[in-house]
């Protein structure tokens, strides 16, 4: 399977090096180091694109480093072929994927997200 992993933290990061190992192709965006010429390069090379926690920042953004940019950005370069999946999907942005054909899945309101994340939210180092 192809992914393009978009931003986030070291979460992002991490899981980027966990599918790599799988034997995976992955693009990355905004993590630090860009794999690909250009973030709709990116998206448009995956069949996966997976957005970070939370997805967007308090400014509405996608949550990356790097230069900011608006979701619809990415939702407006993905094909109905492809999934996308991040954490704290705002509304708008499901309801706008849905009308454009698109999958969106928020893996937060997941129930074995949820429990899995339980402890380290617990601890204080969970979403």
């Amino acid at each position: 399977m192809i992914y393009t992993v978009i931003g986030g933290d070291e979460r992002q990061a991490r899981l980027t090096r966990l599918l790599l190992q799988d034997g995976h192709k992955v693009y990355t965006w905004g993590i630090g180091q860009n794999s690909a010429n250009s973030i709709e390069d990116a998206v448009a090379r995956a069949e996966c694109v997976i957005w970070p926690l939370p997805m967007l920042t308090k400014a509405g953004a996608v949550n990356i480093i790097g230069e900011a940019f608006s979701p619809n950005e990415i939702v407006n370069v993905m094909r109905g072929d492809q999934i996308g999946i991040g954490g704290r999907i705002p509304l708008w942005l499901l309801e706008q994927a849905h009308d454009n054909g698109l999958t969106l899945i928020d893996y937060v309101n997941r129930e074995d997200f949820a429990i899995a994340n339980a402890v380290p939210t617990s601890l204080g180092k969970g979403v």
